[in-house]
């Protein structure tokens, strides 16, 4: 079994929980103004852990509260406010409808957020958009219905696994295919879609793929095992990103991510996409003491080390050193390279509009912070410090953008 499968049976699995067990959400938002500086945020932040995931007070517990749940209603307004400044300034005199689909929805929080703010800032494009949701969960869906509620026939919603998107049906199955603008956001996406794991053979320096097989003691465990590269997807993301093969050591691909640009330019050549996520993420806080260890010691030694290794956690807080030796129900969560992810972006865009030589659209990356900056974020700035946690929290962040090159 090629990895990829194994980590999206995984997390298909841990997203098909009841809804409190995997999102955090908040009753109220917070008021920043309220708050003196950076410690009364930390303290106040602390304080909502019963609101995130299974009402525990464990340190982990915050991590389920996402920047678009924790900094509502602000977060969804300023994605708001960069999507109508766009089409405005590119799309509008097409006298075509706005249009966006969220992949990854979350509880809806952004999506609701973003109307409210199209609704009161830009009415004339309120009036005709519609919004789209795509999730794999059907108690995420659900969740996103009941907080959309009351926005009617402007938000659609379907079920949709990305994993068996881009490897069977195709997105054009449940959106057709369109030349018409869509904007395509993926906020806390990227971390939580299958990768692959691919390593360089040090006698012939050729690229192995990395498959999972039964271990030899008739455990039912399983253990990671290289063979020669044959996977077309992996062949294709490496020809057009060469910088993602493996070095000295293994390095994790993100194959569901890449795909699903392609299926997006597939069935959208003029889309834009919005895509945030982590960079980088903390190591494990580990009670079993098993990462890292050298190769074949402890639990890590199922597994290779690679570049961009996920950070394996569940419910109880507690973070796991392998993949393959945690429990079933675990968040399997990878940082985001967003400087190779938008070389393939690049690819994807250019493949898609005019094949190969088509022009491509400009790709940008930037910090969180930096995309986030405008007038909203004085509403999140404490009252004395000058503490702003919407630009100052989440610094492993980042943002990237694309879309057609503006016409001068």
């Amino acid at each position: 079994m090629i990895l990829r499968k194994y980590i999206q049976r995984r997390l298909s699995a841990y997203f098909s929980q009841p809804e409190n067990a995997v999102i955090g959400t908040l009753p109220s938002p917070v008021d920043f103004r309220s708050l003196w500086g950076e410690a009364h945020y930390r303290r106040v932040v602390a304080s909502l852990r019963p609101y995130a995931a299974d009402g525990g007070d464990d340190e982990a517990a915050g991590r389920w509260l996402t920047p678009a749940e924790l900094f509502r209603p602000h977060y969804g307004r300023i994605v708001g406010r960069y999507i109508s400044d766009h089409f405005e300034r590119t799309a509008a005199a097409t006298g075509r409808p706005l249009r966006i689909l969220e992949i990854g929805g979350g509880g809806g929080t952004l999506a609701a957020s973003l109307l409210d703010y199209l609704a009161e800032e830009r009415p004339g494009l309120y009036e005709t958009a519609t919004y789209t949701l795509m999730d794999g969960s059907a108690t995420l869906l659900n969740l996103q219905r009941r907080t959309l509620e009351r926005f009617g026939s402007k938000v659609f919603f379907f079920r949709a696994d990305v994993g068996d998107v881009v490897d069977s049906c195709g997105l054009d199955s449940y959106i057709g295919t369109s030349d018409a603008p869509t904007y395509v956001c993926g906020f806390e996406l990227l971390d939580n879609l299958p990768h692959d794991k691919v390593t360089r053979c040090s006698v012939t320096g050729g690229i192995f793929q990395t498959e999972l097989h039964p271990d030899d003691d008739d455990s039912g465990t399983l253990s990671e095992r290289c063979v020669p590269l044959t996977d077309p997807l992996l062949t294709k993301i490496l020809e057009r990103v060469p910088s993602y093969e493996a070095g000295r050591g293994g390095r994790w691909i993100p194959t569901v991510a890449c795909a699903l640009m392609d299926e997006i330019y597939r069935a959208r050549p003029n889309a834009r996409l919005i895509l945030a996520d982590f960079d980088s993420l903390p190591p494990p806080d580990l009670c079993d003491r098993s990462w890292p260890l050298p190769e074949g010691r402890g639990a890590a030694a199922a597994t290779r080390p690679a570049l961009g290794r996920p950070l394996v956690t569940c419910l109880d807080g507690i973070d796991h050193g392998c993949y393959l030796r945690s429990p079933q129900l675990c968040d399997i969560l990878f940082p985001t390279d967003f400087r190779r992810l938008a070389s393939y972006a690049s690819a994807a865009a250019a493949a898609g509009e005019e094949g190969d030589d088509g022009p491509g659209h400009e790709v940008m990356v930037q910090k969180q912070g930096d995309f986030l900056a405008g007038p909203e974020v004085e509403a999140t700035k404490s009252w004395i410090t000058g503490y702003t946690p919407l630009l100052e929290d989440f610094s492993n962040c980042s943002v990237l953008t694309a879309a057609p090159p503006e016409k001068k």
